[in-house]
Formats: C-alpha cells, structure tokens, sequence
C-alpha cells in the first residue's frame, strides 16, 4: 500500500509538476516555493532507492543536470528549507545508492556553495552541521566543515553563560 501510494504521488507529481518543487494536487498545478529547483525531485531521490525504484531514480539523476542553482525567481532562500530539501537530499541519495551516481555529489556542492554565504553573517547558524559536515566528508573540500565548527565552537563557549547551562 505504501508503494502503491508513493507511486501514485510520484506519477502525479511527473505529469503536473516535473522539474518543479511542488505539486498541488487538487489543481494540478505546481508551486516553486522551495527556490524552483525541483524540490520533490531532489527529495524524492532517497525514497525512490528505498522502494526499489532504480530505474526512476536513474531518470532523476539525469533530470538533475537541468537544474540550476544559480537563479530563482524568489527574493529570499530559505537557508533551512534548502540545506534540507537540496543538500540534504542530494547527499542522503548519494550515500544510499553507494556513491555509484557522481552527479549528486556533484549536483550537493552547487546548493553547498550558494550556503556557505550564509556561514559569513553575525547571525549563528547551527542546524547545518549534519549535512556540511557530510559534505566535506564526500567533497574533500574541509571549508563546509570548519564553517559549522566555527559555530559549534561559539556554542559551546556559551554553553555555561547561560542561565541554565546547557539550554
């Protein structure tokens, strides 16, 4: 049942909103809320893998190419929303397939680049250690990784300034 429903979204999504982060499903319209990148694409990918969907994952793989990060027809980025949805998926997707598909590590870097600006502010982002860190990891570039660490630091500098330490 859960495959049936997965593949029902998924062929719903293919026909009404490809390339598109969203699909609205009662219109059969799209959404690019997500920066227009094909958010349900890149999301998708682990779960495509799970299911045993090798050959709908190797379209997605090749579909990727046509996206570009360095353009969005949104005035902000949402620095969560991406790291989760592109760099996140990206990088889940490439581990789970063994690192057989170089293009997501490939494709991982681009949202990791347009990212990291975000590490060059007065305000401290810490909810990106998890995928910067797997992104050095798998890239050999240790910048997204002393970028988080930077931010760990400072936390834990904080740690006993607090008035309950810890929180």
């Amino acid at each position: 049942m859960v495959r049936e429903s997965l593949l029902h979204s998924w062929e719903g999504y293919k026909q009404h909103a490809w390339l598109q982060d969203e699909v609205i499903p009662l219109s059969g319209t799209y959404n690019n809320g997500f920066g227009g990148w094909g958010a349900t694409l890149v999301d998708t990918l682990d779960t495509l893998w799970i299911m045993g969907l090798k050959k709908e994952f190797v379209v997605v793989v090749a579909a990727l190419k046509k996206i570009n990060f360095s353009s969005t027809p949104l005035d902000t980025v949402n620095v969560f929303e991406t790291t989760i949805r592109y760099l996140g998926g990206f990088l889940s997707a490439y581990d789970i397939s063994g690192a057989k598909y170089p293009a997501l590590l490939e494709k991982a870097v681009e949202p990791g680049e347009m990212l990291y600006v975000a590490f060059d502010t007065p305000n401290q982002i810490g909810l990106l250690s998890l995928e910067f860190t797997r992104l050095s990891q798998l890239s050999g570039d240790h910048k997204y990784y002393d970028a988080v660490q930077r931010i760990s630091d400072v936390f834990e500098d904080q740690q006993n300034k607090m008035k309950i330490p810890g929180i």
